[in-house]
């Protein structure tokens, strides 16, 4: 159980297929342990969160504090819980979303697999409110609903044979 917490711990899980392989060969062996009265359920659900990195266990967190708010925090997860809340979060994940163990620091960059950065955005609108700019002074004004002329009309404050304006 300890090795294979450890090896976990180093190679990271990082899709679903990580998670699933991890939590079936660590359910398998810790109920084997179980059953031979070796390891407690306290002690597997413990064991079981230590193979994951800290930025994926704290989205975990996030997750389980979600579903069950009135949960205590020094009261550890089921193990089930746990894996529902990991694979939740790994479904969407990349890859390399949650290989490194370091929190992530706020900076003027968003995180993505394209490398984007807010710094780019800016020339990008100076041209794109140029472009808008210019295709707005080369059309012309929509034309205006007008009422079609009619021979008979009467204004509607003094009945003469005028429009209101007039």
């Amino acid at each position: 159980m300890d090795s294979l917490i450890g090896e976990r711990q180093c190679l990271g899980i990082t899709s679903a297929k990580d998670l699933s392989d991890y939590h079936l060969t660590f359910m398998a062996i810790t109920s084997w342990l179980i059953d031979q009265k070796q390891l407690g359920d306290l002690e597997q659900q413990q064991a079981y969160i230590r193979a994951f990195q800290s930025t994926l266990l704290i989205a975990i967190n996030n997750r389980l504090q979600l579903k069950d708010p009135d949960h205590h925090p020094n009261v550890p997860y089921k193990v089930q819980s746990v894996y529902d809340a990991a694979r939740f979060i790994l479904q969407g994940a990349t890859p390399i979303s949650y290989t490194t163990s370091q929190q992530p620091t706020p900076s003027t960059t968003i995180p993505s697999d394209n490398g984007f950065k807010i710094e780019s955005l800016a020339p990008f609108m100076a041209e794109f409110t140029k472009t808008i700019v210019e295709a707005l002074k080369g059309s012309t004004p929509a034309p205006r609903y007008t009422r079609p002329y009619e021979e008979n009309i009467t204004c509607i404050m003094c009945g003469g044979e005028h429009l209101i304006p007039n």
